[in-house]
């Protein structure tokens, strides 16, 4: 029977989803990098996760099960009233 997709077909769709999945972690690499070093809040003090994505709020919340209102508290008696410019960038 003839299958909609034969084999180079089916090949050449997961060769276009393997490149879109490494265009999209190099991307977010290129992203947390550019972040980290060279945005213009990159001289505020504060936690590198948070200044590299914006998935440390995911990651508090969710992985740390921690309260986010409260995790902000301690990095702000941590570093100061710009501790965390992580919410300012856009």
């Amino acid at each position: 029977m003839f299958s909609p997709l034969d084999w180079n077909a089916k090949q050449a769709v997961g060769a276009l989803l393997l490149g879109a999945l490494v265009v999209w972690i190099v991307y977010n690499v290129q992203q947390a990098v550019y972040n980290v070093f060279f945005h213009p809040l990159a001289r505020f003090p504060g936690p590198r996760a948070a200044a590299a994505t914006k998935l440390w709020k995911a990651y508090i919340e969710c992985i740390k099960q921690e309260s986010f209102c409260h995790k902000l508290e301690k990095v702000h008696a941590q570093y100061g009233m710009y501790g965390c410019s992580c919410a300012l960038r856009a």
